[in-house]
């Protein structure tokens, strides 16, 4: 029997590329346990993560990290990330819009 404690999540603001970190906490067969699942969204926006999150599961793709390296790099261009991409495309044509 699992019996849910805790849950939380927090994102960071940016509209495009942020971190999402959501950590819980949850009782296994008397023993208590922790996980927590940190990602990058690709939209901050509901309607749009929504989207996102529904096309990722019907299409069987995840986030794409080309976009994720592109939303960081169009707010801080020094960032160092430790590994650059070169673009094919633009956001919106990565994007299919």
């Amino acid at each position: 029997m699992v019996q849910t404690i805790n849950v939380k999540s927090i994102k960071t603001p940016e509209c495009r590329g942020n971190v999402q970190i959501t950590v819980g906490r949850f009782v296994k067969n008397g023993s208590p346990e922790t996980v927590a699942d940190i990602d990058f969204d690709e939209d901050f926006a509901f309607a749009a993560h929504a989207s996102d999150v529904v096309n990722h599961y019907l299409l069987g793709t995840g986030t794409n990290p080309m976009l994720i390296y592109e939303y960081i790099k169009a707010r801080d261009p020094r960032a160092n990330l430790g590994y650059a991409l070169e673009p094919k495309g633009t956001q919106n044509q990565l994007r299919g819009r």
